[in-house]
């Protein structure tokens, strides 16, 4: 017992710091608004070893979405319940979002992508405290606080660099 003290201390800070992704009721945008970027296609990897997921594969579901699986993940971090997303950009105040839902669930996860090249991609989550989540509940709410993110530059600060394989 006292050597899982320890491990599950150390389980409870890293939850309480970095947490799940926020969910939110709504998105940004919907999906069938843009084209895919085909950039973003392929088998991604980041060496973050604060990031949920370790790597992830994208693929193109139809003209307009993705198919984003998770295929190697933090398992300290990674909190959800599946690995696999549809997932689709939407463009908000000069800035691309990628969006994903998961497989038979109506949330939704955000993540600014703040540079896409052929071999880097580089994002980060948009998350709130669970309070906020809450009272996010439709897209006129979450436009109104990415609008705020954006403009204090708080979709940059724990950015993730991902390299494509």
């Amino acid at each position: 017992m006292k050597k899982v003290l320890p491990y599950l201390a150390f389980t409870a800070i890293l939850l309480t710091f970095y947490g799940c992704p926020s969910d939110f009721d709504d998105s940004l945008g919907s999906a069938n608004e843009e084209k895919i970027e085909k950039k973003l296609l392929g088998n991604w990897a980041t060496t973050n070893e604060n990031s949920e997921v370790v790597n992830f594969t994208v693929t193109q579901k139809d003209d307009y979405n993705y198919k984003v699986e998770v295929t190697k993940r933090n398992d300290l971090l990674y909190g959800l319940e599946t690995n696999t997303f549809t997932g689709w950009i939407t463009k908000f105040e000069g800035q691309r979002f990628l969006i994903l839902q998961p497989k038979n669930q109506e949330v939704y996860y955000h993540y600014s992508i703040n540079e896409l090249e052929a071999n880097k991609l580089v994002t980060c989550e948009v998350s709130v405290n669970e309070e906020q989540v809450k009272n996010l509940n439709t897209r006129e709410l979450l436009r109104k606080e990415v609008q705020t993110k954006i403009k204090d530059k708080d979709l940059v600060a724990d950015a993730i660099t991902w390299t494509k394989e």
